[in-house]
């Protein structure tokens, strides 16, 4: 199991052993979403004798038009590790590597566990909003949103940089959670969001 933060990269590591001539026609690493077996491919890399394979020139991803990942493993040292870069939540799930040595009959190898990759999430405050007056009780509310997995604290700082008690609206199964606040004294009041990933913060 792996875990990645969101926006950033992660290594799939896939080792295998091998007693195969490269030379005898292109090698084929092969990664697959949910399936090891029948599952969507997600990257596929070919490796042709002589080519200048150094460079990953001869690797290509054909996982929805997305270049975003790509080899970090070297093929011919049995090492087909992936690289997948600007993580995205729907990267989440379970991956499996392979080789088939196209030209060989019956010597393709999948692996025989799968890798699951876990998508964590920074705190990211994405909405900071005022809902508005309550002219009978002369105070203003005031909302805040915040992203993360696991989901974030929510803090409130107000004026003169004290802290403030807000109130919980929503923890939601999409990562999310809402507060508001009632304010009666103007000023800047800071939105904080803090997971064990990373810390945000909005002002209104």
């Amino acid at each position: 199991e792996v875990s990645g933060v969101k926006g950033k990269s992660v290594i799939l590591s896939c080792t295998f052993t091998h007693s195969n001539d490269f030379s005898k026609g292109p090698v084929r690493a092969i990664w697959r979403r949910n399936d090891c077996s029948t599952g969507p491919v997600y990257f596929q890399c070919d490796f042709h004798s002589g080519a200048h394979n150094d460079s990953n020139n001869n690797c290509m991803s054909i996982s929805a038009g997305k270049s975003r990942s790509r080899l970090a493993g070297n093929l011919q040292e049995g090492n087909i590790s992936l690289q997948i870069e600007n993580l995205e939540w729907g990267d989440s799930g379970w991956y499996c590597c392979g080789v088939d040595f196209t030209q060989i009959p019956g010597t393709n190898w999948t692996s025989p566990v799968p890798t699951k990759l876990n998508i964590k999430v920074e705190s990211a405050v994405i909405q900071i909003s005022s809902v508005g007056w309550e002219v009978q009780s002369i105070q203003n509310t005031i909302v805040c949103t915040a992203e993360g997995d696991p989901l974030p604290n929510i803090t409130w700082i107000g004026p003169q940089k004290t802290l403030q008690q807000g109130i919980v609206t929503s923890a939601s199964e999409n990562h999310t959670r809402t507060e508001f606040l009632h304010v009666k004294e103007d000023g800047d009041y800071i939105c904080v969001a803090e997971n064990e990933h990373g810390k945000d913060e909005r002002v209104i």
